[in-house]
């Protein structure tokens, strides 16, 4: 019997000595944005152009709805890039003798991440109205 609780006091020693070496748990701190976030938007007619627009000082571009619509007997398409080269959307909306694939009009749930310090460059090839939008937020 003592062996028994000689065994069983070890054992509840080993599990105190174990659970004592774990490291507690830290949040770790950065910036953090709480809904603040200012927005941009880009909105005109065109007929085939290219936009940029610049980066902002210590903040990525998150672009998070886009909005095409073709001019009768025209496409457009939007093709997003950024200075760095990296293509990261391409769009395009037509509207031919009555068969129209409709204004193209999407709210993008994680959206398309412009990294900090790129320039945003909106290539538009055709005619029509887009508008562009989203918001800064911190890297």
């Amino acid at each position: 019997m003592w062996k028994n609780t000689l065994a069983l006091g070890f054992l509840c020693l080993s599990a105190s000595i174990l659970v004592q070496t774990v490291a507690p748990a830290f949040a770790r701190t950065g910036k953090t944005s709480f809904g603040t976030n200012p927005a941009f938007s880009k909105s005109q007619y065109t007929s085939g152009s290219v936009e940029t627009l610049t980066a902002v000082v210590g903040q990525e571009r998150v672009i998070t709805d886009i909005y095409l619509s073709a001019q009768p007997n025209y496409d457009l398409e939007a093709i997003i890039t950024t200075s760095g080269g990296a293509e990261i959307g391409r769009f395009k909306t037509w509207n031919y003798n009555g068969h129209s694939s409709g204004p193209y009009n999407v709210s993008l749930e994680s959206g398309l991440r412009v990294p900090e310090g790129e320039d945003l460059i909106l290539t538009f090839n055709g005619n029509g109205a887009y508008t562009v939008s989203g918001y800064l937020s911190h890297p």
